[in-house]
């Protein structure tokens, strides 16, 4: 998918136990929020080293009609799967950089990268890369998806567009997007956490992708939910069409997406001595080394959350990881301290 923070998988659609209710709780929040007012979203630091979270996915909801006055949505019967691991990073940590002028952080889910910036305001999609076949699409013409401050009424429209050369054969994208806010209110989040001051988006984005003769048109539409101090929405429904080129429908998936678990970076002043895991990229069969302090012990978790391998530092620090076993694509490598804490920065090594 192209300038999203997710991208669905007819994989990820499944069973829910029930959809949207009004509990006492929710009747209570809604009636707050109306005391309190439309709320604005303000512009905020991130993290400086990123986080790291699952992708919980469950069966759609239909969202709710937008209106002008407070509502409060309940996804606290909603429960659903971990899908796939998200990582949002500076962007100088991806070894594409170079290849995305002015880009600040990624998204990475799988083998898929975003990067994008805040420029002004402007949440900007400057293009994707494929960390597995080494595909990097820089957008001739990058996608402003939304902007801060934030305010319901708010719309912000643009294009987007890429231009190049594949493999040898010609490849173009062109699209357009448009988010609308249009709903405010509160929101209750799967896991019971409640969040007041939350903006309800919809975005709605069309591109046209042509490779090697063939072409597809991609028609997506997700409502998101932005709560207050979240660059990212924080829950979102999702439609997917792809149609070919006689608009016969290839492919249709729906589904609802949240995060949870996440895993703050934090300074690597906190792992005292310890050296970054080479080599990396890493070529499929062949050892990552790596250096810990003493006593402390790792593990290597894939893209899709699975845990592939784990082990402990020798009495010198040392870790030699085999990748025989790994597939291709990202995969994190977690330092935990003696006490089995995860601390400091989560390294992704792109097995090859």
């Amino acid at each position: 998918m192209m300038g999203d923070a997710w991208t669905p998988s007819a994989l990820s659609v499944i069973p829910i136990l029930g959809f949207m209710r009004f509990s006492p709780l929710a009747l209570l929040l809604l009636w707050c929020s109306g005391l309190l007012g439309q709320p604005v979203l303000q512009p905020f630091d991130l993290n400086p080293l990123g986080y790291t979270a699952d992708i919980i996915a469950a069966e759609f909801i239909e969202p709710t009609p937008a209106s002008d006055q407070p509502q409060v949505w309940d996804f606290s019967g909603v429960s659903g799967s971990a899908v796939a691991l998200f990582a949002l990073e500076p962007s100088t940590l991806s070894p594409f950089n170079d290849a995305f002028s002015g880009a600040e952080w990624t998204n990475t889910v799988g083998d898929q990268v975003s990067f994008w910036a805040v420029q002004e305001g402007d949440f900007t999609i400057l293009g994707n890369a494929n960390v597995t076949n080494g595909v990097i699409l820089p957008f001739d013409d990058p996608l402003v998806q939304w902007s801060l401050p934030m305010g319901f009424g708010d719309v912000a429209e643009d294009t987007f567009s890429a231009d190049m050369m594949l493999f040898g054969q010609p490849y173009s994208l062109v699209g357009e997007a448009t988010t609308e806010v249009d709903a405010w209110g509160s929101l209750v989040m799967p896991d019971g956490t409640e969040m007041e001051e939350v903006l309800r988006a919809n975005y709605m984005q069309t591109y046209e992708e042509a490779y090697a003769g063939d072409t597809n048109t991609w028609v997506l539409n997700q409502v998101f939910y932005f709560a207050q101090d979240s660059i990212l929405p924080v829950f979102f429904h999702e439609d997917l069409v792809v149609l070919d080129a006689d608009s016969a429908q290839i492919l249709a998936v729906t589904d609802v997406a949240w995060y949870a678990n996440h895993l703050l970076s934090t300074s690597e002043v906190e792992m005292g001595e310890g050296s970054l895991p080479y080599p990396n990229p890493v070529d499929r069969g062949q050892d990552v080394q790596w250096e810990l302090p003493r006593g402390w012990s790792w593990e290597a978790v894939a893209a899709d959350g699975r845990r592939l391998a784990e082990g402990r530092a020798d009495g010198f620090g040392r870790v030699s990881i085999p990748t025989g076993e790994w597939d291709t694509g990202i995969v994190l490598l977690v330092p935990r301290s003696p006490d089995g804490r995860a601390v400091g920065q989560p390294h992704r090594v792109f097995v090859r």
